[in-house]
């Protein structure tokens, strides 16, 4: 039997690629015997081949739901099957439509009643059975989606509520729909009861706030927020979801998620323009705070979840700061001025906005260093804004007559953006650069030469400028950009 200590050098010492005979010279050198150091060696290389011989797993490929449906393998029973449930309830529709105002109270109930408790009946049974399942799911699909309908027959019929389709009754069949979708879930696992219950949910929500009186005491506004709480906390379940290995569910929740935060911003940006400039400083910092959500996704490999978030945040970084610079809001609130309007304070808020959308622009672009791909590929949006906040504002300040100081700081800035493209690689601070610098060009040949002789010669000489400047750009494009894109 092979002595351990030796034993583990030599296969440490095999593994780290040594030969066999400088393995057996050093243990020589120490004193043991050739007969230990033969025994070592043949175990040392039995125990690596062995590793070596033993198989590596192939990679498996991505579980499928036992619910989806492959095109290729669907059998024409099963298409007769999804047809056949579409047409009973189209013809179902059309009959009771026809038929509706010549029945009495009990033949509407159970008009609707009896193909719901027909399809559960005829489900239920087929989905227990394990050759029946994707079969079974037609019948109880109908069933679930007949449900809210027999709820609002039944309480109309039998007058429960005091007046049809108010806010308590609509509150009851969104509640009572949403129980059975979710139960129903549970029980049989398919992604449409996934869909109808987050769904549903959104329903119950509305009607539970207006139940409670929170939309009527304090308006949109409130009822927005409310929204907005709730499509954040979608967002948040279709993490969850996903980790827990429930992709359906996961992909519903993200979806009315995105569409319900996108409204409510919608509805938020739209009141800061009814005196409530003060939710701008407010959503900037939210949007700042969404597109950190996308870089925790993508940090957290939930990549197919971070691009709602990174646009939701970056457009309500845009609109929020949009509304900071128009009227020169971010100024009067700042100073506490109360004037209407006014040129300056406008201008000072636009450059001032402009210089932050650069800030934001640079700072996405740093993110790539912390291994993103998605995050920085939306500074482009405040590369572009920025500068042209930024050169427009000057550019605002110089009109209106004779401004010296400002014509020459919008054609510095103009040169400024024009060399500093190269420093970060933008063409966006390269071709807006350009832009201002030949209406800076023209701008001045129109003041101090207008209906003179030198005007035209000007705009030619101008045109030559511009002409050259073009060539000098594709130069520096070819040179610094041709494989650096933005």
């Amino acid at each position: 039997m092979a002595n351990k200590q030796v034993l583990d050098y030599t296969k440490k010492s095999l593994e780290k690629g040594y030969t066999v005979e400088q393995i057996s010279t050093a243990l020589l050198d120490q004193g043991w015997s050739p007969t230990e150091i033969n025994e070592a060696l043949l175990k040392a290389q039995e125990t690596i081949q062995q590793k070596l011989a033993k198989s590596i797993a192939p990679p498996a490929p991505p579980k499928k739901s036992e619910w989806s449906i492959d095109l290729k393998s669907l059998s024409a029973s099963q298409i007769l099957l999804y047809l056949g449930g579409l047409i009973i309830v189209l013809a179902g529709a059309i009959y009771i439509g026809i038929n509706w105002s010549q029945w009495g109270l009990v033949a509407r109930i159970f008009a609707i009643f009896l193909p719901m408790l027909i399809c559960y009946i005829v489900g239920v049974p087929m989905f227990f059975n394990d050759g029946y399942k994707k079969q079974s799911v037609v019948f109880l699909a109908v069933g679930s989606l007949l449900f809210p309908f027999f709820l609002t027959i039944l309480f109309t019929e039998l007058k429960i509520f005091a007046q049809p389709f108010d806010n308590d009754f609509c509150l009851a069949v969104s509640l009572l729909s949403f129980v059975l979708y979710l139960v129903s879930s549970f029980i049989f696992r398919f992604p449409i009861w996934a869909f109808l219950y987050q769904g549903a949910g959104l329903s119950v929500f509305y009607f539970l706030i207006v139940f409670v009186g929170a939309g009527n005491i304090f308006g949109r506004t409130t009822m927005s927020w409310l929204f907005l709480v709730l499509g954040t906390a979608y967002l948040f379940f279709s993490l969850l979801y996903d980790k827990s290995g429930q992709k359906d569910e996961g992909r519903y929740s993200y979806r009315f998620g995105t569409l319900v935060v996108a409204w409510s911003f919608i509805v938020l940006l739209n009141e800061t323009f009814s005196n409530q400039g003060y939710l701008a400083y407010l959503l900037f910092i939210l949007g700042v705070a969404y597109f950190f959500f996308g870089v925790f996704c993508e940090k957290n490999n939930f990549r197919k979840y971070c691009q709602a978030p990174y646009f939701i945040g970056a457009g309500v970084i845009f609109f929020s700061l949009s509304r900071l610079a128009s009227g020169g809001t971010l100024l009067k609130n700042l100073t506490g001025s109360a004037a209407h309007y006014s040129w300056d304070i406008f201008n000072w808020s636009s450059l001032i906005i402009g210089i932050v959308y650069m800030f934001i622009g640079w700072g996405m672009e740093k993110l790539k260093y912390s291994q993103l791909e998605e995050a920085p590929k939306f500074k482009i949006l405040f590369d572009v804004i920025g500068p042209l906040f930024v050169l427009g504002s000057i550019l605002n300040f110089g009109s209106g007559g004779n401004k010296p100081i400002y014509e020459t700081l919008l054609l510095l800035s103009s040169l400024g953006f024009i060399f500093g493209s190269i420093l970060r690689s933008s063409r966006s601070y390269l071709y807006i650069g350009t832009l201002f610098l030949i209406i800076y060009i023209f701008g001045i040949g129109y003041e101090y030469f207008q209906d003179k002789v030198g005007w035209p010669i000007i705009l030619f000489v101008a045109g030559l400028f511009s002409m050259g400047i073009g060539v000098a750009i594709e130069k520096m494009r070819k040179k610094y950009f041709i494989t650096n894109k933005v």
